[in-house]
């Protein structure tokens, strides 16, 4: 089975036509590479999740708020000083994947000098971050040692991407959850699970899946590249990427970064147990919105169909979003305790932000993956200079739902200007990722299909 771009009379990307089985094995499906990249999604919210009644019975919800102040800034340094480079390598070695070996080389030596950055500046602030706490202090000072692995393991993960490897990265997730999971598991049972144990096992276990792709030294260049990309060109791409990541990661992890000093560890746990309940639908929206960057990057399928693959996404991030929403006033309080209870009303607007940003998401990919990763960007640029200063004004008084409700606020105003931007780049329709059509739901029947029967060839 092929992709179509277009089909009868209008975008099909979820239908096939008949072709050749090599045809079939040189054009695998957006949904099943989709299929296989939502079961190793599934595993690091499940484990969050799962080890979140854990760490609230150990550390207690101002002890769950210094680990979460302990363990994110290395994760929001690290995602900054990538500079876009994973995302540009995965574009242009999706398009020629003859550049392999030259692309994974310079992409790791580019990246040598903001890891070098990225580690100073993350102690410099260290005193800052931990709040004045000096375990938590110690923690994020040991932590940024771990900053260039961090950054090394991203161009391996965008190499794999771009080769459509998505088993390859489902295993680093599985591991990466595993090692989470486990040992907090043991420690938890013999009485030794305190902060500095909990982070350090939070830590570690960000590294331990790249055992994963260890078959990835084997993957050719695939031939001569057609055309070489210069260090401008790469650079210009990455630019345009990082610009955004930042923004990005400032939208997803600055609330829990500034709930500290801004309202104290209380409200940041109540803050970090909502974020890895409402992180379990976003699962979706994760692994369409990847598979198809490397999807639309090598032209397997085009940006027209975006309209389409945002309202199909949503419906399915939908789904899982109501029922987490529903059960959430029971089982919050039951698995993590009643001190956890304001953790509600967070979950529920949180949820919701998910939901309501999933079409500009699309939408975002769309613009990357067509060269202009710089357009999305502007979308986030502008969500952050609504979220940031809706942070410092709710959250001293409101604290863990002020944060949510800036996050809500900050994700509607990235997703519309980005659908904005995309309306007018491609010549679509602000209904194109809204107004949901009765054939979305066969198609969202098909792509669970789909991937259900690529799941059982594996």
């Amino acid at each position: 089975m092929g992709i179509e771009s277009r089909q009868g009379n209008g975008p099909r990307f979820l239908v096939s036509t008949p072709q050749s089985n090599s045809d079939a094995e040189a054009a695998p499906s957006l949904a099943g590479h989709a299929a296989i990249n939502l079961i190793g999604g599934v595993f690091p919210p499940a484990a969050s999740f799962a080890s979140g009644p854990i760490l609230a019975h150990a550390l207690s919800v101002e002890g769950r708020g210094e680990l979460a102040a302990a363990t994110m800034p290395l994760i929001l340094v690290a995602t900054i000083a990538t500079i876009g480079l994973p995302e540009a390598v995965t574009y242009f070695m999706a398009q020629d994947r003859g550049r392999t070996t030259a692309l994974f080389k310079r992409g790791v030596l580019l990246l040598l000098i903001p890891a070098g950055v990225a580690t100073a500046l993350l102690i410099f602030m260290s005193s800052w971050i931990s709040g004045g706490d000096p375990t938590v202090h110690r923690i994020i000072v040991m932590s940024a040692a771990l900053v260039l692995p961090s950054l090394l393991l991203s161009i391996v993960r965008a190499t794999a991407a771009a080769h459509n490897r998505w088993g390859a990265i489902t295993i680093e997730r599985i591991v990466t959850a595993a090692s989470k999971l486990i040992p907090l598991i043991i420690l938890f049972a013999i009485g030794q699970l305190n902060l500095v144990n909990a982070a350090i096992v939070v830590i570690a276990s960000t590294f331990t899946g790249a055992l994963a792709y260890l078959a990835l030294m084997a993957i050719p260049s695939s031939g001569p590249p057609a055309a070489n990309v210069t260090d401008t060109e790469l650079l210009r791409y990455s630019s345009g990427v990082w610009l955004g990541a930042i923004s990005g990661m400032f939208l997803l992890r600055i609330d829990q970064v500034l709930l500290s000093p801004l309202a104290g560890a209380f409200q940041l746990g109540l803050y970090a147990v909502a974020a890895s309940v409402s992180e379990l639908p976003v699962v979706v929206n994760a692994a369409i919105r990847d598979t198809a960057f490397t999807h639309i990057s090598d032209r397997s399928i085009t940006s027209s169909n975006i309209g389409e693959l945002s309202r199909v996404s949503t419906i399915l991030v939908m789904v899982l979003c109501i029922p987490v929403a529903a059960v959430s006033p029971f089982l919050i309080p039951l698995l993590f305790g009643r001190d956890f209870s304001g953790a509600v009303p967070v979950v529920l607007i949180l949820l919701l932000a998910t939901a309501l940003a999933n079409p500009g998401s699309m939408a975002g990919v769309g613009l990357s993956a067509s060269g202009f990763p710089h357009l999305r960007s502007l979308s986030l640029v502008g969500a952050c200079a609504v979220n940031i200063p809706m942070l410092v004004l709710l959250v001293p008084s409101l604290g863990a739902i002020g944060a949510a409700i800036a996050a809500l606020l900050g994700y509607l105003t990235a997703s519309n200007i980005c659908i904005a931007i995309a309306v007018f780049r491609h010549d679509a329709k602000f209904r194109d990722y809204y107004r949901f059509r009765s054939s979305d739901f066969s198609k969202v029947i098909q792509l669970l299909a789909r991937g259900l029967r690529r799941l059982r060839a594996l």
